[in-house]
């Protein structure tokens, strides 16, 4: 009796552990096709030299940096990052890495099936390519422009850079860095967590140039000329509040349109899941053209003042996708997006 209890009281454990395990995977898979329009930037998006609104929310999905800002409270989290410390100067900074990082995985490290983990050397070397104005300046100022010796790293000729480092960053092992500033900034972590200063490998850098687009993100990234294309990487090291791996969707594809009424149609057309960031004027004439017989959820997202556009901006999405967020940085965070039910 006592064998037959053990035997049943196993069986209801693996059935639950298999219910379980199947209401998880209920949001994995699955394509999102977002239309978009007005672009007219290089579709290689390489991290040190974003410029726009619309290159750092792309470059959001398939690079992945220290720290990432939250998509619906702005709040800045770790990421790569795990810990930090800084001293009571405010001066002196060390970040613990998530030792379980890992680049996506790409021919530049031997085969298209190889990747390797994220090491302090490699945040050392992209807070580098930011001072470079080699890779672009455009986002020096506002990632590691507080660094000690950065300002004169950024001066150098590039024979001088070649043989020279920026003082106040030390490796202190695999997984450690000591970052010090020439003065301290109370907005050096957030400058951290800006797309541009994602973590890069540098044999991307190597094979690929300021074409590269490896990062640790939770996609892969396919430049194309009529779409960008992001695939799921599965070796993705971020999970969710319930452990289970990200991200939830296999693609993400952003369709180039020539204009919102051409993107507006494809969304009417049931060719597009969702419209992002439009115009109260611009919103109102798209939901005349819906017919009743198609069902959306529209939100709104409030623009700050620093931003060149001030007022409202709307979101129409269907009502299978779950998760989708836009923050008032226009940053859209994708790893926990998901597709209800097929349609």
């Amino acid at each position: 009796m006592k064998n037959l209890l053990s035997v049943m009281m196993a069986l209801v454990l693996l059935s639950s552990c298999a219910s379980q395990k199947e209401g998880q995977n209920e949001k994995y898979g699955g394509t999102l096709t977002i239309p978009i329009y007005d672009v007219n930037f290089d579709p290689y998006i390489f991290a040190p030299n974003l410029n726009g609104e619309l290159e750092k929310s792309l470059a959001s999905i398939f690079y992945t940096g220290l720290f990432q800002y939250n998509p619906v409270t702005l709040s800045v989290e770790n990421a790569i990052c795990e810990s930090w410390d800084v001293d009571n100067t405010g001066l002196v900074y060390v970040f613990h890495l998530d030792t379980t990082a890992q680049f996506q995985k790409d021919e530049c490290f031997n085969n298209a099936q190889e990747t390797r983990n994220v090491t302090a050397y490699d945040v050392k070397y992209t807070f580098h390519l930011l001072a470079n104005p080699k890779f672009g300046v455009e986002n020096f100022t506002n990632t590691v422009y507080h660094i000690q010796g950065a300002m004169k790293y950024f001066s150098m000729t590039d024979a001088q850079r070649d043989t020279s480092r920026i003082e106040g960053i030390k490796v202190i092992d695999e997984h450690t860095l000591k970052v010090t500033l020439s003065r301290p900034s109370p907005t050096f972590i957030q400058n951290l967590a800006h797309p541009a200063a994602a973590i890069i490998p540098y044999e991307a850098v190597d094979m690929y140039g300021t074409k590269s687009t490896i990062g640790v993100g939770p996609f892969h990234y396919q430049a194309d000329s009529s779409q960008f294309l992001f695939t799921r990487s599965k070796n993705f090291f971020m999970r969710d509040k319930k452990r289970n791996h990200l991200p939830y969707l296999d693609t993400l594809r952003f369709i180039r349109t020539n204009s919102l009424q051409e993107a507006s149609e494809l969304f009417i057309q049931g060719k597009a899941d969702a419209l992002l960031l439009i115009s109260g004027n611009e919103i109102s004439r798209i939901l005349k053209q819906i017919p009743e017989d198609i069902d959306y959820e529209i939100s709104e997202s409030r623009v700050p003042n620093f931003l060149n556009y001030n007022g409202v901006l709307y979101n129409l999405v269907r009502p299978y996708v779950k998760g989708l967020h836009t923050n008032k940085l226009f940053i859209l965070n994708f790893d926990e997006v998901y597709i209800q039910h097929s349609k």
